[in-house]
């Protein structure tokens, strides 16, 4: 196990994730964008371009990778496409941190 505190947490909604950034904006915020492309587009877009924004892991499932170039367009800074481990998930994160 390594030893770094580390805080995860769900949100189930861009509004709810923009809360959690206030209290946090170095997160590293993983967005899966099966779940609400839509959503989670309009989350990118909302983020503004200055330094302190959290880092963007982006996962997409086989229909959505043709987001990837968008979705680096407006601030992720890796995308995934599914299936992906749980270790390689967390060895991304930690890359961003």
């Amino acid at each position: 196990m390594l030893d770094q505190n580390v805080r995860v947490r769900s949100c189930a909604s861009a509004r709810e994730l923009s809360s959690v950034l206030a209290d946090d904006p170095r997160a590293v915020v993983v967005l899966d964008l099966a779940a609400g492309t839509g959503e989670c587009l309009q989350f990118l877009r909302s983020l503004p371009d200055v330094e302190g924004t959290p880092a963007i892991v982006a996962i997409a499932s086989p229909e959505t990778k043709d987001l990837e170039w968008p979705a680096r367009e407006l601030g992720a800074s890796a995308f995934l496409v599914d299936p992906v481990s749980g270790d390689d998930l967390a060895q991304f994160c930690r890359r961003q941190l």
